[in-house]
């Protein structure tokens, strides 16, 4: 087996007290492919198929982390493993060992590294209005480095940077796992992680966040490396149309707690929408519909209404800053 970039080991440790927070929310949403997106051109192995690719991808527009900007992300490592820092993109190699990443980390490979497979295809596309632009990178049909019987185990999924207000997600389309203990490298599901400040060269972080648990209901745990302990990962591979979003929150050192829950009722609207809540009084609230375009936005107090006779029918996802469980509706 080869070595892994990153030791799985890293990202779990003792809890202490965060600069950095984000806030996790889960919600569904048809998986669509990308339409007629940038093939990004990454051959590694034998001339004609990828592994542990490196490759950069443009936004267009500044995507904010950790209180930093940055214009374009790099792939490096054994996963789908989103970089932010110092890269030199002309010889693609790192100007700084401490970057921050997000994404995908299990080992994953060309689908066609073993003869005779159907290949695996990395793309993306930056989609939106300027103020409100998407970067999406897809992973179609990608395969799982340990050859024999894993060979035919295929995931499908996206990664999302909005360029409003530094927003994350993670989308998955359909997949065939078989042997998830094995692909996973003995785990049931994916690991899913933000890492900010992390060292590639002694492999010390000062912040993880991990989503971890029941795929449809997952947990988020934010830590500070300083133990040995097992990585948590999410219990089998999510669904076709499993979305999980991390909206940067403002740090509160309190780690390893859940986010408070929302409910919307109804949740066939015609005309407005209230949202129930017993942890905060006022809130920025947020609706994207299911091309994740933010089309609705402002502030809602417990009990009053927030009023959407402007959108048009179809299904929208409801999000409260600081709030977990971003909430689905359809309007009428």
């Amino acid at each position: 087996m080869k070595r892994a970039l990153l030791s799985l080991a890293t990202l779990v440790g003792l809890t202490s007290f965060a600069q950095t927070s984000y806030t996790l929310s889960t919600y569904t949403s048809a998986y669509t492919e990308l339409t007629a997106p940038t093939i990004i051109a990454v051959n590694d192995v034998d001339e004609d198929t990828w592994d542990e690719p490196v490759f950069v991808v443009p936004f267009g527009f500044d995507f904010q982390l950790d209180g930093e900007t940055y214009d374009f992300t790099f792939q490096w490592g054994s996963g789908a493993m989103m970089g932010f820092g110092g890269f030199n993109i002309q010889d693609s190699t790192l100007t700084d060992p401490l970057i921050h990443t997000f994404g995908l980390f299990s080992d994953l490979i060309d689908g066609d590294h073993i003869e005779g497979l159907p290949p695996s295809e990395i793309s993306f596309q930056v989609q939106g209005a300027v103020g409100d632009r998407i970067a999406k990178i897809q992973y179609k049909d990608a395969a799982f480095y340990y050859e024999g019987a894993t060979a035919n185990n295929r995931i499908n999924f996206q990664i999302w940077f909005y360029e409003d207000d530094g927003i994350m997600e993670i989308h998955f389309g359909g997949s065939n796992i078989p042997d998830p203990t094995l692909v996973y490298n003995g785990f049931p599901g994916p690991l899913l992680a933000l890492l900010i400040d992390f060292n590639i060269n002694d492999e010390e972080v000062s912040y993880n966040g991990i989503i971890y648990g029941d795929p449809a209901d997952p947990s988020f745990t934010e830590v500070v490396v300083g133990g040995n302990d097992e990585p948590a990962t999410l219990d089998a591979t999510p669904a076709s149309g499993r979305v999980y979003r991390l909206a940067p929150g403002q740090a509160n050192g309190v780690i390893d707690t859940p986010a408070p829950q929302i409910s919307i009722y109804p949740t066939l609207v015609d005309n407005a929408i209230r949202v129930e809540s017993d942890m905060f009084a006022s809130a920025t609230y947020r609706i994207v519909d299911i091309a994740g375009k933010k089309v609705q936005t402002g502030q809602v107090q417990i009990g009053d209404p927030i009023h959407v006779p402007a959108l048009h029918p179809g299904p929208y996802v409801l999000s409260v800053d600081g709030m977990g469980g971003a909430v689905r509706f359809v309007k009428q």
